[in-house]
Parts: structure tokens; sequence; C-alpha cells
């Protein structure tokens, strides 16, 4: 009992203050409240080896630096409390020091702008206080745009295909600088993690297929979808008017940016490409392709009948929707799944990936809300050989040991109820991608624009070119300070 009441206590504090990108600067109601149920106790391993060779930093300090002070699943933990997740957190840096001889200090904890503003203070002081940053991925974008980051590609042992990287970080590049990477070390990239979460009793008392059959063949499409959320919708108080009372197919929060930017990912759009001179950008929203997926991004947010699209933006308002039964389908993020009320929740409920624009989509994919952590070095960091072993060694014994059991304690045994939910969740965390145009958004590019453009399905192609020039001078801009820096 004691064990249990730790894990709970640990759970319910747990990942209460992420930054939502819909929300500038606002910390809403968190996402991931956690769950009630007991810990398991099976933790699987996948046994990568990292190759970083064997060193002695003869007993060197680690620092760093990171945003939402009140996560207790973050970078640093000082002991084991019984709790599985920050017993493996606490493992993963014992392993590191033993095998580097070094000393992983407290990370100092603070809102995504005051690490932005104690990052800058240090680097232009020149007093060197931090090896690692994890900070907002918005606001490190800025960071770097500014000069105030190390590129990861002159860091030694960093090796970015390997599987605890993100698979597509290196399209987040500009020219053949890399000042910002993800790895399994960043819990709150799993967190924020958009994906569709679905009532499956409501599903099939309504005659829907096996969706995971559906995903699996390739047939999950923003069409499909489309099609049996628009028929689900239904008048519960019987006044011929959609209103909080019914019940709706699809519930989403358009207010969100990066929920929409992640829905338009999801079908393969792309907003911005470096161009080859890496002087310019080309704007590759407005090529043809990815007009149509404007269009059918519009259609699946604003066009479907009675589709909710009301929800306040954070986890609050869409586990109310869900677990009230007043919705069906509803789109979110990873960390919803450890909520207490949704653990609650009597009904089967499964998880799905956002939607392809057609089946001739070979991929499924999805985006990270630009909230959650992201990692970076400071530009005048002083051992960059310790930085690149210690990163290496903790983003390996991550994938290794901290994502199995993270998944297995939050997600596995208490955010999901069969195996194929968790095979479909890995899946979607497998799909997630990264690249310059949302990397270097900042919210001054087209993420922040999305719902705008798509909100009116007549006028998306005029609303496009009309943006284009001042988002256009803003990468100009960026990319200008970088090659001054």
């Amino acid at each position: 009992m004691k064990r249990l009441a730790i894990i709970l206590l640990v759970l319910v504090f747990a990942l209460s203050n992420i930054v939502s990108c819909g929300d500038k600067g606002a910390a809403p109601a968190a996402e991931d409240t956690a769950s009630p149920d007991t810990a398991a106790e099976v933790t699987e391993t996948t046994g990568y080896a990292d190759s970083v060779p064997q060193l002695d930093f003869e007993g060197a300090k680690f620092r760093t630096l990171q945003q939402n002070p009140g996560l207790l699943y973050n970078f640093y933990t000082d002991a084991q409390n019984g709790d599985l997740v920050n017993d493996v957190i606490f493992d993963r840096i014992q392993n590191a020091e033993e095998r580097l001889n070094i000393d992983v200090v407290e990370t100092a904890c603070f809102v995504f702008s005051e690490v932005s503003d104690k990052l800058q203070k240090s680097v232009l002081s020149g007093s060197d206080e931090y090896d690692l940053v994890l900070n907002q991925i918005f606001r490190s974008g800025s960071d770097a745009i500014q000069g105030f980051m190390y590129d990861w590609n002159t860091i030694p042992y960093i090796n970015l295909s390997e599987p605890w990287y993100t698979k597509s970080i290196q399209d987040a590049s500009l020219g053949s600088c890399l000042y910002m990477i993800e790895s399994d070390l960043s819990t709150s990239y799993m967190n924020q993690t958009w994906f569709i979460l679905y009532n499956k009793k409501m599903s099939e008392n309504s005659g829907i297929a096996n969706l995971y059959e559906t995903v699996g063949e390739g047939k999950w499409t923003a069409d499909y979808l489309y099609e049996i959320a628009s028929g689900l919708y239904q008048d519960i108080n019987g006044d011929g008017a959609a209103n909080e009372e019914d019940v709706y197919g699809l519930a989403t929060s358009v207010g969100d940016g990066c929920m929409t930017a992640a829905v338009y990912y999801a079908m393969n759009g792309r907003m911005v490409e470096l161009a080859d001179d890496n002087q310019s950008v080309i704007h590759v929203i407005e090529q043809e392709n990815n007009i149509n997926v404007l269009e059918k991004v519009s259609e699946l947010l604003y066009q479907m009948p009675n589709v909710y699209n009301k929800l306040p933006i954070g986890g609050d308002a869409r586990v109310q929707k869900f677990t009230s039964n007043k919705c069906v389908f509803v789109m979110s993020q990873v960390g919803l799944l450890i909520r207490e009320e949704l653990r609650k929740f009597e009904d089967d409920y499964g998880v799905l990936p956002l939607p392809k624009y057609d089946e001739a989509q070979s991929e499924y994919y999805t985006l990270v809300d630009g909230g959650a952590d992201i990692l970076t070095v400071p530009s005048n960091a002083a051992n960059t050989e310790l930085i690149g072993a210690v990163v290496e060694i903790m983003s390996a014994f991550s994938y290794n040991e901290f994502v199995p059991t993270y998944m297995n304690v939050a997600l596995e045994q208490k955010g999901t109820r069969d195996e194929e939910s968790i095979k479909m969740l890995r899946s979607i965390l497998d799909s997630r991608v990264i690249d310059f145009g949302y990397l270097y958004d900042t919210g001054s590019g087209w993420v922040m624009n999305l719902n705008a453009i798509t909100k009116k399905p007549d006028a998306i192609t005029s609303s496009v070119e009309k943006k284009k020039s001042s988002i256009d001078k803003y990468y100009t801009k960026i990319i200008t300070q970088f090659n001054e820096n």
C-alpha cells in the first residue's frame, strides 16, 4: 500500500504545466493529470547499445536547465522513491555518472520564458552555466535564430541515425547546422504527441468496423473519418439545434494552432523548405498538393456536419467532453491517457493516428505540440565532448529503459486497455515528424495562420497568397540572422 500511495501521489501531480502552442505563453489545463491505478512491475527493454567509448571526465559536473518546474517526471531526480518512472530516471543518471565518472547536478527549472532569459544571459556573459537546455520548441527556435545554440552536428558521440532520435530531425537543419534535436530524453515530447482518442463502445454500437484493421489496411483517411463521424451526431435534447447537451462524432479545438498543424502534417502537408542556396525559403504550402491538403483540413475541422470544434485548449475540456459520452472521437495529446478521469471511465476506448490525406499516402504522420521540450546546447558550451557523451548515453538508456517503463506505468497499463491499443500507440509515437518550417515557426510563420486559412474554404488559395509576403519576410529575417551569427 505504501508503494501504491507513492505512485499515486507522484502521478497525480506529474506533468501539470505543459504549454500548448495554441495559446502563446499561457499554461492551459494539464493534458495529463495522472491515473490512480497501480503501476505495473514489468519493464521490457530493447537492448540497443550506444557507441560511446570508455571515458573518464574526472568528476566533472553536468548541468541542465529545463522548463516546467512543476513536473515531477523531469530530466533529474535525486533519489529512488519506489515509483517506477522516478526510479528509472534515477537509474539513468547513475548509469551516466558511473560510465563517465561525472556528477549530474540537480536541474534548474523555470517557466519557459525564464529559461530563455537565463540561457541568453549566460551566453552573453560568457559564464558557461549550463551544458544542456530543455525548453519549449517554439521558444528554443527563437533563441537559436539569435545565435544562442551550438550546432549538434559538431558535438562528439551524437549519432542521429540511432532509434532514440526523431527520425526526421535532419529535416530541421539550416544548411549544415542543426541547433535543436529530439530524443527519448524528453518526456514531454512523448506526452504532447497528437492523436485521436475514440470511444470503442459508442463506435461499435454505431456499426463502425474495426478501426484498428482500418488503420492497418491504410484506409484511415480524412474522408473516412468525415464519413463516419458526420453520421454520429445525436440531438439528445430534441431541440433541433446543435448544442452542449448533444452527442458529436468528432470534437476538436480549432483555436489550437498546433492541433491544426498536426492534422495538416498528418495528411503529408508541409509549409516551407529551405532553398538549396540556404538564403531563402520555398513556400511549398502554396503548391497544389498542399492547397488540396488545406482544403481537406477545412472539410474535417470546419465543414463536417455538426463537428464540435469549440473545445477550449487544454486537456480538461477534452477529457470532460469524452468521458461524459458527448463525442465518439476527440483530437488530443498522448498525455491525456494518464488522466484520472479517463482511467475511471467505464467504456472501452482506443487510440488512433491522425488520418491520412488518402489511401495513396504511404505513411501516417503526426506532430508534437510546440510547447514540448527540445534539446539544445548553449553556444558558449565549453565541454562538448562531455555533453555529447552524456546525451548519447542517456538517450540510449531512455530508449531501452525509460520509455518502456513509462509506457507500462503511465500509458500501457494505465492509459490503454488492450494489446492492440498498445501497439497502435507505439506506432503513433514512431510516426512523429519535425522539419525546418515547424521548428523555426516560433509563432510568426504559417502555424498560427492555419486556422484562419482553413476556416474559409472558398478563400484558402487567396489567404495563402495574402499571408505569404509577411511570412516570407519573417523567414528571410531568420536566415539572415543565422548567417550573421
